[in-house]
């Protein structure tokens, strides 16, 4: 996590984050490292095994694969329509 120009770092093991020793929730990291509430997700990076770059918590991909029936690449946040489900 960044704050103020300085970085602090945790690791996980197995299920859990351990940050100095003791096990705590990404919740816990980042309002302890920051001295305020905080919301992790929009603070924390994190970095997978064999990754090079880091990501924001955050982010998860979108998957733009057209929906059923559709033939153009999907540009909104769902991938389906509410009439394909409402009217099926």
């Amino acid at each position: 996590m960044a704050y103020r120009g300085d970085h602090e770092y945790a690791i996980v093991e197995g299920d859990h984050i351990m940050y100095k020793g003791r096990a705590i929730s990404p919740n816990q990291f980042a309002s302890g490292y920051a001295d305020s509430v905080r919301n992790a997700w929009q603070d924390i990076s994190i970095r997978m095994p064999g990754e090079k770059h880091w990501k924001l918590a955050g982010v998860r991909p979108r998957n733009t694969s057209p929906g059923q029936g559709w033939t153009e690449p999907e540009r909104r946040k769902f991938r389906f329509r509410l009439e394909d489900v409402a009217f099926n």
